[in-house]
């Protein structure tokens, strides 16, 4: 928790080391830990935001996704929820790339844009159905040591049903990497926080006509309700 910003789903770190230093007790006491890298961040318009020379190898479509992701932080951010605040960061980015790449008349890069989010939708969709089965897994009274072997199992039916996904995409390689490493509580946490209520907003531009002022004319008055209450009027937008 922090005084300006209020209290996030996670902590940053501007060095690896320190990141590591403050995770340690926390493996200790056996919590669930992960910890990556970012590629961009946002200072909610206290500074300018960074853009860096390792962004300039992205294809302009993703550059200009991630430049208008941290802008909608700057634009509307609440205190204490970190999942309304990403997830309405998710859907204006690619509601504005889709927007800016037919304005520009760059179909092919829109089409490699739309292939790239709708394998990520797909992997979206196989990581939220494997974080709930381990809900309800978490909600049973079985002893730990069973519930652990549980999670085990589920992970490890994730890492099988990504293989046959990966087959469906023609060997596309581009989770391999996230399905290599540790996969825990905290890495599907993670997962959860930037995309959980993306459909609700996408329901909401789409009742708006695709109209951004009614969109975030919307947007701010959900800012004004209880977190519970906001969530589940985003979540019933969606159904």
């Amino acid at each position: 928790c922090f005084i300006t910003v209020g209290c996030m789903s996670y902590r940053g770190f501007f060095d690896k080391e320190s990141a590591v230093e403050w995770a340690a007790p926390l493996r200790e006491r056996g919590d669930d830990v992960y910890i990556s890298g970012t590629a961009a961040y946002s200072t909610l318009g206290w500074f300018d935001d960074p853009v860096l020379n390792t962004m300039m190898n992205w294809s302009d479509a993703w550059l200009a996704g991630l430049i208008i992701h941290e802008l909608t932080h700057q634009k509307i951010y609440i205190e204490d929820d970190t999942t309304f605040n990403e997830s309405l960061a998710m859907t204006v980015q690619h509601e504005g790339v889709r927007r800016w790449l037919t304005q520009r008349q760059q179909e092919a890069a829109f089409h490699e844009y739309l292939q790239r989010y709708q394998r990520r939708e797909q992997f979206l969709a196989l990581v939220t159905q494997t974080a709930e089965e381990l809900r309800s897994i978490y909600d049973t009274n079985t002893p730990d040591q069973t519930m652990r072997n549980q999670k085990a199992k589920a992970i490890e039916n994730m890492r099988s049903n990504y293989q046959a996904l990966k087959a469906e995409w023609g060997g596309y390689k581009g989770y391999d990497g996230w399905f290599k490493s540790e996969i825990n509580n905290a890495r599907l946490a993670l997962i959860a926080t930037y995309n959980d209520l993306v459909p609700g907003f996408q329901a909401l531009l789409s009742q708006c006509h695709g109209e951004l002022d009614c969109f975030y004319s919307e947007v701010e008055k959900l800012t004004r309700l209880e977190k519970t209450v906001r969530h589940q009027a985003l979540i019933d937008r969606a159904n």
